[in-house]
């Protein structure tokens, strides 16, 4: 601290010190100690304002090793830094460091900041602003997903389509069914889980062209719903038979084998169908007839 030894060597600050206790002879070690307490919170302060970052002129290490470095969330004048940064432009790697360090806040300037980086060029920034996105407790943060279920990348597709789910944004269940129809695979469980009943053929007229595996996950999610009527569940077990294979049997045999359904008619159906396709496919076991009925 170059300006504090000149100060020490100048013999001000300790002057200041006697002048203000009113001591003419302060001992040189109690005099010492009085100026590193009076230091002190000068030096923190200093070392906490936003001029001490090392942005300017700064490598690319020591700027990193700052921001990573910051409160979460950071500071206010941390974040007015950040943000100028961002607007000034930043090599990838900070860009990425400044998003991932405000995305921890909720300040109306850095929500409106990481809106903007949600049509990043690059898909990587774009994933960090949709996940600082879906963490925000505003209900806007749901519409805000919707726009990342028609994003160029899968992968922003896909987290978008996890986070509604994940979010239970039951008012978006259209737009993730929509999104499901044209190829987000990964809109299926919150698909299941979150839309109407009335939804499910949308859903069924899926199964002849649509990647079976993503689809036998959301229709897991219908059928263990409580508010699905049991006469729609037993349709999902139908018109699964009609396109029965390995994929379907291992799934029916998953949820029976894990009582993955109550006992009762829907329980029954499945191993109906399943001792109908289940023994003619590889790997898979037909479930034996319950004492009761044998």
């Amino acid at each position: 601290m170059p300006g504090v030894v000149r100060q020490w060597h100048s013999g001000s600050v300790v002057r200041a010190i006697r002048q203000h206790l009113g001591a003419g002879r302060l001992p040189a070690v109690v005099a010492f100690t009085a100026v590193l307490l009076w230091l002190a919170p000068r030096t923190v302060a200093a070392e906490e304002a936003p001029g001490a970052a090392p942005v300017a002129g700064a490598g690319a290490g020591a700027t990193l090793a700052w921001i990573t470095g910051l409160t979460t969330p950071p500071a206010e004048v941390h974040q007015q830094r950040l943000l100028q940064m961002l607007e000034a432009g930043q090599p990838d790697a900070i860009t990425d460091a400044i998003v991932t360090a405000l995305s921890s806040s909720d300040e109306a300037a850095v929500v409106a900041v990481l809106r903007a980086h949600t049509h990043h060029r690059r898909v990587a920034v774009r994933l960090l602003a949709y996940g600082a996105i879906a963490r925000m407790a505003s209900s806007d943060a749901n519409r805000w997903l919707v726009e990342g279920l028609r994003d160029a990348d899968p992968l922003v597709r896909g987290l978008s389509a996890r986070a509604l789910g994940e979010r239970g944004a039951r008012a978006q269940a259209r737009w993730l069914l929509l999104a499901l129809e044209r190829g987000v695979d990964e809109a299926a469980v919150p698909v299941g889980t979150l839309a109407p009943e009335t939804a499910l053929p949308r859903v069924h007229a899926l199964l002849r062209h649509a990647e079976l595996s993503p689809l036998l996950d959301g229709y897991g999610a219908w059928l263990a719903r409580p508010d699905i009527e049991l006469g729609a569940k037993l349709d999902i077990l139908a018109r699964l038979e009609e396109v029965a294979g390995p994929e379907v049997a291992a799934f029916l045999g998953g949820l029976v084998g894990s009582d993955g359904l109550p006992a009762g008619r829907l329980r029954d159906a499945a191993q109906s169908i399943l001792r109908r396709v289940g023994a003619g496919v590889a790997g898979v076991a037909a479930p034996t007839k319950p004492r009761s009925a044998q």
